[in-house]
């Protein structure tokens, strides 16, 4: 079968990126001809240095946006212009010196027009429908199948609907199907992440308001590809209000890398790796939770009767994690910032706890079942998707967005107390069932 995946990332990015790179491996384990459009700074690139390419290498086009320019010099401001103090909060502009008020508002400034000219190029850009179109048209597709394209042209779906009208009236009836998996609620909020307890609110304002008639301009172009697959039965009930209406639904987890020895054991051992501490494995923002895990940690230090507080490890990166290492960083909590896949496991393997406290409506993390694929309980937000892949007392525990108090009570239950082989076996189990379940639905789906 001839597939074209559409993706905005290919290299890097995060566990949607991820998912996007497992699922093209499967695809071309399977021995389908795959072809994947991504944005970059070129024509075409090669293909070399990815775990993608050792069976097979397909043909990869890439191309440039104006949106992905402004979400690059974006990114850059985010990053690296905010030097060691790193984000400046407006309610404490009052205590700076003038310098550092008049640096403040005018990073704002420039952080709020940049995001505003790389949502409306994205828009009006023409070019990136054009090239799909013409990318189908050359390729000739049994599937396209897209993910996330934010950045790549808001009306690039136009294209397909009218490159799959197209094909149909000149193959007398044969149309291309068209698949789009779901990562995050980004149809509805521009930006892709709401903070709780957003969607928990009745009272329309100004803002919901706007993102109404948002969501309203992408119902229009989107209209209902024939299949929508989502990770997480959160995700479909969300968009099924309003989207997709003839669309068939499937939920279909997510791809996950077990080691052979995982997936040929019958019975499940247990590392014999002493556990050490805490560990927060994503991105170092707002929306993650960071800062409400750093003072749960605090209240967890002063309220732990032992004599040593296993320390929090932090890995990841993000616009907070410069001022955030200044502020907490010390013997007891480490900055590890971004680190590779392989580095990042050893790190799970000897992990007491994973934490996800996310305040944003998430998916399906990728930490969480990596982090039960090696034996290593999750205690998370009970947000979005995540209690569908957290159970409770079982594989973790979930606790309220937000409230410090209550994860560091749990911290405190399960990190003073020796815990059972059985948790860390039921994790191991529950993340190959998962895998297994996702594979085999992939397979089924693509052999239809």
């Amino acid at each position: 079968m001839k597939v074209l995946i559409i993706n905005r990332q290919y290299e890097g990015g995060g566990g949607a990126e991820a998912a996007v790179r497992r699922f093209m491996e499967l695809l071309i384990a399977q021995k389908h001809d795959v072809t994947l459009l991504a944005l970059g700074h070129s024509n075409e690139i090669a293909t070399q240095n990815h775990a993608l390419h050792r069976s097979s290498q397909p043909q990869i086009y890439t191309y440039h946006t104006v949106s992905s320019y402004f979400s690059e010099k974006l990114k850059f401001r985010l990053f690296h212009d905010r030097g060691i103090d790193g984000k400046i909060e407006n309610e404490n502009l009052h205590d700076l010196g003038d310098k550092r008020v008049v640096r403040g508002r005018q990073s704002f400034l420039n952080v709020l027009a940049l995001r505003l000219l790389a949502f409306v190029s994205d828009w009006l850009t023409l070019a990136a429908p054009f090239r799909v179109y013409r990318l189908i048209q050359k390729l000739q597709p049994d599937v396209v199948h897209t993910h996330n394209l934010r950045g790549m042209g808001m009306l690039m779906p136009l294209a397909i609907r009218f490159a799959r009208c197209q094909h149909s009236v000149r193959k007398r009836g044969k149309n291309i199907r068209w698949y789009h998996t779901c990562h995050d609620i980004q149809l509805v909020e521009p930006s892709g992440v709401a903070l709780y307890p957003a969607f928990e609110k009745h009272v329309p304002n100004i803002h919901d308001r706007a993102i109404l008639g948002y969501a309203f301009l992408q119902k229009c172009v989107w209209g209902s590809p024939d299949v929508v697959i989502s990770p997480s039965q959160f995700l479909i009930d969300f968009y099924r209000r309003y989207f997709f209406k003839s669309s068939e639904i499937k939920v279909i987890p997510n791809l996950i890398h077990l080691s052979k020895k995982e997936f040929q054991s019958d019975q499940l051992e247990t590392t014999n790796q002493p556990h050490k501490y805490i560990l927060f494995v994503g991105a170092i923002e707002e929306s993650k939770g960071i800062r409400v895990l750093l003072d749960a940690y605090s209240l967890f230090q002063k309220n732990f009767q032992q004599k040593e507080t296993p320390p929090l490890h932090i890995v990841g990166d993000g616009s907070l994690l410069p001022s955030l290492k200044q502020m907490y960083g010390s013997d007891t909590v480490i900055f590890h910032g971004p680190q590779p896949a392989e580095i990042v496991s050893k790190f799970y393997r000897e992990a007491i706890v994973t934490v996800l406290p996310s305040l944003t409506y998430e998916n399906a993390p990728t930490v969480i079942m990596e982090s039960m694929s090696e034996g290593v309980p999750v205690i998370a937000s009970r947000i979005g998707g995540i209690p569908e892949l957290v159970q409770e007392g079982i594989t973790g525990l979930l606790f309220t967005p937000g409230n410090n108090r209550e994860l560091s009570d749990i911290l405190t239950s399960i990190v003073g107390v020796s815990q059972p082989s059985e948790l860390r076996t039921h994790c191991q189990r529950e993340a190959i069932t998962r895998s297994t379940r996702s594979t085999a639905s992939h397979t089924l789906f693509y052999s239809e």
